[in-house]
């Protein structure tokens, strides 16, 4: 699994809950690919992300913060799902938390 993700403050808790996941998952992993400080600040990161997708090399999974400039044009072209139906069903994620 590849994780697009940001760097600076976020760093270290990333690659953080990243090797903990990848400690306790033998049989998975999870490979960071920095993706530049926030998305909202630059249009490369998200030129790099539609190319990505665009070219069927998507990220498995994108941590979505400080992009709202961005988010819209990734929700019209289905390029993000809405999870909360999965968590709603979920017995270890809770919405309120």
């Amino acid at each position: 699994m590849v994780c697009e993700s940001v760097d600076g403050k976020d760093k270290s808790w990333i690659e953080y809950l990243v090797y903990e996941f990848n400690k306790t998952h033998p049989d998975m992993s999870i490979t960071l690919m920095p993706f530049g400080e926030a998305f909202s600040k630059t249009d490369i990161p998200m030129a790099q992300l539609t190319a990505q997708i665009n070219g069927d090399n998507p990220p498995d999974l994108i941590l979505l913060r400080n992009i709202t400039d961005n988010l819209d044009d990734l929700a019209i072209h289905g390029y993000v799902e809405d999870l909360t139906p999965y968590a709603e069903k979920s017995e270890v994620v809770h919405l309120d938390d």
